[in-house]
């Protein structure tokens, strides 16, 4: 099955956002409340599976984890960059509407 592991990184003041994904295959289904580990990761080390939707028909399951919050604007591109040497991609980013 393909998995797809989706995150977004968010600074403190929450105005932007940047979402990051990385896909592999798998027969292990993560399920919501497990913890997800991952080269990228480093502090903390492991992530939580916040959301999991399963398309059988297309043989999918996307994954939600947990934000990654940082300090500015900045150390989102920074962190974005980090994720991509490490396989990860760019989906979306934008503003948050509050």
């Amino acid at each position: 099955m393909e998995i797809s592991i989706s995150q977004q990184i968010i600074p403190k003041d929450f105005k932007y956002f940047k979402q990051i994904s990385k896909k592999f295959e798998s027969n292990i289904i993560p399920h919501i409340g497990d913890k997800i580990t991952d080269s990228f990761f480093k502090d903390p080390i492991e992530y939580d599976v916040v959301e999991c939707i399963i398309d059988y028909q297309e043989n999918k399951c996307e994954i939600f984890l947990s934000p990654l919050s940082v300090e500015t604007e900045s150390e989102v591109n920074y962190q974005v960059d980090i994720a991509k040497s490490h396989g990860w991609e760019t989906l979306t980013g934008g503003l948050n509407h509050e």
